[in-house]
């Protein structure tokens, strides 16, 4: 595993030279660090927090896991405000190739947008490749007066999967997401092609794959999310593509 450095372009440098793409033995997978990125903005400010390689731990030689140790409060370094909290977070990145994750986080004081990335990953190139992606959203009222979660993907969509440096591939889970009850939850899932278990074939072979949320929640509200992207051929991975169900016990359940 090679490890591309913050400060290269957002896009990974692939290792695999097209005169020896069906020698896997040959080339190498390249994922960004920091794998995971989020981001939380409102009227109140902006703030990030960046997890890195070496926040999570590798579980073999191929697998990469990491898991929020503690409850981050995003405060502007500017004015001091709060403006978001992310209460659970969950990443699982494999070479084989998968990009999975989930997420909790809560809104301040005003409505407040989050964008969270899930790793950039290039690997040894996959001829006639097959993907599917698929994502949940649970949003929760914190305040008594309901809850909205809007996304702010294309179609109002909230979980963005692409390959091959920016290829879309799918946009997951129209919004908005509204609980009207108060103290309640609702909760929305998606998947592309529909059918559990089922891919559909790309048509070019695949080298690169990207995962991406942006939404907007309600203010003092909850929302979390589990989202799964897998390409193959590759035997390790073809279990994992309900990956995102096991992941949604990281929602925060009331």
């Amino acid at each position: 595993m090679n490890v591309r450095n913050e400060a290269e372009p957002r896009f990974v440098r692939v290792l695999v030279a097209s005169a020896c793409a069906a020698i896997a033995g040959a080339a190498s997978a390249d994922i960004s660090n920091p794998p995971i990125i989020f981001t939380a903005s409102s009227s109140l400010g902006e703030a990030t927090f960046k997890v890195s390689l070496e926040d999570g731990e590798w579980i073999s030689e191929d697998t990469w896991v990491w898991n929020l140790p503690d409850t981050f409060d995003f405060v502007d370094q500017n004015n001091g405000s709060l403006i978001a909290r992310l209460t659970q977070g969950s990443s699982f990145i494999q070479e084989d190739p998968v990009l999975a994750g989930g997420f909790s986080v809560q809104a301040g004081a005003v409505d407040t947008n989050f964008t969270i990335t899930i790793g950039s990953l290039g690997f040894p190139t996959i001829n006639g490749p097959l993907a599917r992606a698929s994502g949940g959203m649970t949003v929760t009222d914190g305040d008594g007066n309901g809850a909205t979660v809007t996304g702010l993907m294309p179609g109002g969509t909230m979980y963005y999967t692409s390959y091959n440096f920016g290829t879309a591939f799918a946009s997951l889970i129209p919004g908005p997401l509204v609980e009207p009850d108060a103290w309640g939850s609702e909760t929305a899932s998606d998947e592309y092609p529909a059918g559990a278990g089922n891919f559909i074939a790309l048509g070019v072979p695949a080298f690169e794959m990207f995962a991406e949320w942006k939404f907007t929640v309600s203010a003092n509200d909850s929302a979390a999310g589990t989202g799964v992207f897998v390409i193959v051929p590759s035997p390790g991975t073809l279990g994992l593509a309900g990956l995102g169900i096991g992941l949604a016990g990281l929602r925060r359940r009331r």
